[in-house]
């Protein structure tokens, strides 16, 4: 007996299964991530199913069969789990019906692929080119070859491609670490396990926000305010040591030159010059007494800085940027109006190179200059609003703030700590990152003048963290270097070494034609730093007999100064 089998059996025979066709890709879709989540289910390689997704993603392939026989409920499931993340998808039946094909008549035309050249067809399928001898069958079997072929090499250099940029990020990630415990280290805090970047630097900058805001707060007490001024008093009388980087350029070439005039020696004597600072009274608007404590400091260490006029030389002497001041030092011997005018015409002259529009600024920054001399320093504060450069503006706030706190006056150190925190704020207006760390250096002083130890150190480590952010290897030493002499000149010998340590580190990234020049800037920074046999050491390092030999002339000068001033009776903290 034959027994007969319905539609709905013969189907459920031969277990109809489902194709998924991926046709487009969103470009907003996270495909490493798509890749990586697909490739467990499917139990495939997520590397190279990742690059079939960008082949589709980027045009060079139309579609790509992502499954193949699989059941309608997992091929759906599939299907909307790649829609949610913006990948186009179709599903095919491998029972679908498929369109009748005409009969080919006997006339049927050929287009030849090469040449496109119409001819009649062949019956066998064996269609050869009449113009160009192109076979059918050979063709498409080349350009099939071609396709793979190039296809594979795609697949290779986006995975070398891949591979650079792990080992790039493996790289970046151990020296985000050694910062880290170097940092640790400096604060004396014990290993522990490291938490994750971003939270580090959140809590970071959450705790110097918390700090600040105290610090401001407990400003308006006025016994407060005794009690730290009397700790800085102590404190400073306990540190009552040395700090080469915080004489003026001028004293130290003076003193060279000193040595050499016996002539200049006899024009004037330490005595005179300090009865004539002790004339002028103490209401002048020219210089604070702390100024001309300063000047008959150096005086009575045999520092030629009186020529002409005592007031004009002083204020002079008061001018941060060394070149400037030497400039003017040389030029100006006169009476207070030349003085102006000699430093109008030196702004003028574009001294201050960082600033774009140094031209325009110029007699802007002369103007806040004269402002901090005469002691106006709100009106000097007022003025650096009008400063479009961060930085700039940034460095020309600290001058003010180092300016106040010299004055060791209660009214005049409070004025300072409220400009300490304008200089925090400007930090989060900087988007240039080289900026930011260069103002969070400045930061740093700022609070180290105060006493504020930990404030200052934490700002440094805040400092340091955001090299990160600095792609350049040239860039990251330059910066590194920077921190360095700013330490050095307030007088933080140690953590200036530590982070010249941290831009050793550095040299194996550069080129050898930068190495040489980042040698030379390092060991001049040892050399400030009082490190003298480690910048010798580093100048072997140095190629160019030309340049070693001057750096090392340099680091001579330095170290008889240093000795000169050790032995002699100077022995206070110069700032």
């Amino acid at each position: 007996m034959i027994s007969i089998i319905s539609p709905n059996q013969i189907i459920k025979i031969m277990k109809t299964t489902y194709d998924l066709i991926i046709t487009h890709i969103d470009s907003c879709t996270d495909i490493p991530l798509v890749s990586k989540k697909i490739s467990k289910i499917l139990g495939s390689n997520p590397s190279y199913l990742e690059f079939l997704l960008r082949e589709v993603s980027t045009g060079h392939s139309p579609s790509y069969t992502i499954l193949n026989g699989t059941t309608k409920n997992f091929t759906t499931m599939l299907q909307s789990y790649l829609k949610k993340h913006g990948i186009k998808s179709n599903i095919k039946s491998e029972l679908a019906l498929v369109p009748l094909e005409k009969e080919t008549p006997t006339d049927a035309t050929y287009t030849c692929p090469a040449c496109k050249y119409d001819q009649k067809a062949d019956s066998d399928d064996n269609n050869i080119c009449k113009r160009c001898g192109v076979v059918e069958k050979k063709f498409n079997k080349m350009k099939k070859q071609r396709e793979i072929f190039e296809s594979e090499r795609r697949y290779q250099e986006a995975r070398q491609e891949m591979e650079e940029k792990q080992k790039e990020r493996l790289n970046q990630l151990k020296n985000e670490a050694y910062l880290r415990e170097k940092a640790r280290e400096r604060l004396g805090i014990k290993k522990s396990k490291p938490p994750i970047l971003l939270i580090g630097l959140v809590t970071l900058i959450a705790i110097a926000l918390l700090l600040n805001n105290h610090f401001y707060q407990n400003e308006k007490k006025s016994d407060d305010k005794t009690i730290s001024l009397t700790k800085k008093e102590d404190k400073s009388q306990k540190n009552r040591t040395l700090k080469l980087n915080n004489i003026p350029a001028s004293s130290i070439s003076t003193i060279i030159a000193k040595q050499q005039s016996p002539q200049a020696n006899a024009n004037f004597t330490p005595n005179t010059t300090v009865a004539t600072l002790n004339n002028i009274p103490d209401n002048s608007d020219l210089f604070s007494k702390s100024l001309a404590t300063k000047i008959t400091d150096d005086l009575q260490n045999n520092s030629p800085l009186i020529e002409k006029n005592t007031k004009a030389n002083l204020i002079a002497y008061s001018i941060d940027d060394k070149k400037l001041r030497t400039d003017i030092l040389k030029k100006t011997g006169g009476e207070e109006v030349e003085l102006k005018t000699s430093l109008r015409q030196n702004m003028k002259q574009n001294k201050y190179s960082e600033d774009i529009n140094a031209a325009e600024t110029g007699p802007l920054f002369a103007n806040i200059d004269i402002q901090i001399i005469k002691g106006n320093y709100e009106t000097a504060y007022e003025l650096t609003k009008l400063i479009k450069d961060n930085y700039q503006k940034a460095k020309l706030l600290f001058n003010i703030i180092k300016t106040e706190i010299n004055i060791k006056n209660i009214t005049k150190t409070d004025d300072a700590k409220k400009h300490i925190l304008q200089l925090a704020k400007i930090i989060w207006s900087e988007p240039d990152a080289k900026k930011q760390i260069k103002i969070q250096s400045l930061l740093s002083m700022a609070y180290s003048l105060t006493n504020e130890e930990k404030i200052a150190s934490l700002n440094l480590i805040m400092a340091i963290e955001k090299m990160k952010f600095i792609k350049s290897n040239s860039s990251k030493l330059e910066l590194f270097c920077q921190l360095s002499h700013d330490q050095s000149s307030i007088g933080n010998i140690n953590q200036a070494r530590e982070i010249l340590h941290l831009a050793e580190h550095q040299l194996k990234n550069l080129e050898e034609s930068q190495q040489q020049k980042a040698y030379a800037n390092i060991a001049k920074n040892y050399a400030k730093a009082l490190d003298f046999s480690t910048a010798i050491m580093l100048t072997s390092h140095i190629q160019s007999i030309k340049i070693r030999n001057k750096i090392l002339v340099k680091i001579e000068e330095m170290k008889n100064i240093f000795h000169q001033m050790g032995n002699s009776e100077l022995t206070t903290t110069l700032l």
